[in-house]
């Protein structure tokens, strides 16, 4: 975007979050005056409109941006989430699908992952590594590190869609969102990623976000249709066919980062072209994300987040730093079980994912 946009954009947002939606109005007017088919300040005045009580005024320039610039609507992937939710309000999911659409502008590389494939240890091995020796920041703030860093391309870590808090029938499938930028997808054995997700939705009190309890029922949460088995394998799957979409793409795994964290880890920073630092002190960053340590950190809530804070009862299983092990699943999946996700797998995954098969 040119830099005079930008400074508008700004400022809009500056008026638009303290709710002084005339002068965001004012501010988007100004634009459109000087290039009336400026897509962005369109979008903006109708988001304008719609919170000042004239929504259908502001939903029909909203469509003329979309008209204008039609790709905004592949930065919809988050809105099936939110509906799940609880959100039905027209405006807040189309300022939601706005607010993807310039955080994408400005940010270079993506982890995605589904969740419980280890996603907050390659977050805090990423966030120790941009804060270097010495520094007191918290390394769970991986986008913000790198955005105050210049030397560093920004670094977003994130679920995608949210797969797990959606029917598995509305998963968005359009990545285009992601042309242009570098993924890294890690993925992690589904059977062990299933379990460990059961525990998040019955002890962290995931459950709530998607309207179904399932008690002690493990085999009732691996067939459901919202984060059982069908999810997790829809959601890798769609990831194999759209991974020629971003500019770069590399598929990393949880089984290979506990067989060598340092390779991993080494192979994601080279892909990412972040600066080097010495050798000693990538050692010491992923010693740093070692199991015990980052357990240590989670009871500690050593950096009082709800990214890694530990679960209010004190539940071992309620842990996100649970176990660490790979193939647990066998210890919870009864027999019944195992065969009826093996033969999922071995019917649906993608060839792409054949160590899983």
């Amino acid at each position: 975007m040119p830099d005079l946009l930008q400074d508008f954009l700004q400022a809009y947002i500056y008026y638009f979050q303290k709710q002084d939606f005339r002068s965001a109005e004012k501010v988007c007017e100004q634009i459109i005056d000087t290039a009336p088919h400026q897509v962005e300040a369109v979008y903006l005045l109708g988001l304008c409109m719609c919170r000042m009580d004239n929504p259908e005024i502001g939903i029909q320039l909203i469509e003329e941006a979309v008209v204008l610039k039609p790709e905004l609507e592949v930065y919809d992937f988050q809105k099936e989430s939110l509906v799940q939710q609880g959100v039905t309000n027209i405006a807040d999911l189309l300022e939601a699908r706005f607010q993807m659409y310039l955080q994408h502008q400005s940010i270079n590389a993506f982890l995605i992952s589904y969740p419980k494939c280890g996603r907050t240890w390659l977050r805090l091995l990423f966030g120790k590594y941009v804060i270097g020796e010495g520094g007191k920041e918290s390394p769970l703030e991986v986008l913000e590190l790198t955005r105050a860093n210049p030397e560093f391309s920004s670094l977003e870590i994130t679920h995608d869609d949210y797969p797990h808090w959606i029917p598995v029938d509305k998963l968005f499938t359009d990545k285009r969102a992601y042309v242009g930028k570098k993924v890294i997808f890690l993925v992690r054995d589904p059977r062990d990623v299933l379990v460990s997700n059961y525990f998040q939705y019955t002890k962290r009190k995931d459950m709530e976000k998607i309207g179904d309890i399932f008690g002690d029922n493990l085999s009732a949460f691996i067939r459901h249709n919202i984060g059982g088995l069908r999810s997790v394998v829809a959601f890798y799957n769609v990831w194999a066919e759209n991974r020629a979409v971003p500019e770069d793409f590399i598929l990393v795994t949880y089984e290979d980062m506990i067989k060598d964290a340092r390779k991993v880890f080494s192979g994601c920073l080279e892909f990412l072209g972040w600066p080097k630092r010495p050798d000693a002190f990538i050692d010491e960053v992923v010693d740093y994300g070692r199991f015990d340590n980052m357990r240590k950190l989670e009871e500690t809530n050593a950096f009082n987040s709800a990214r890694l804070k530990p679960p209010e009862d004190g539940d071992p299983e309620g842990f996100k730093m649970r176990k660490g092990k790979v193939g647990g699943y066998v210890d919870y999946m009864s027999e019944d079980d195992i065969v009826y996700v093996n033969d999922y797998l071995a019917a649906n995954l993608d060839d792409y994912y054949g160590m899983y098969k």
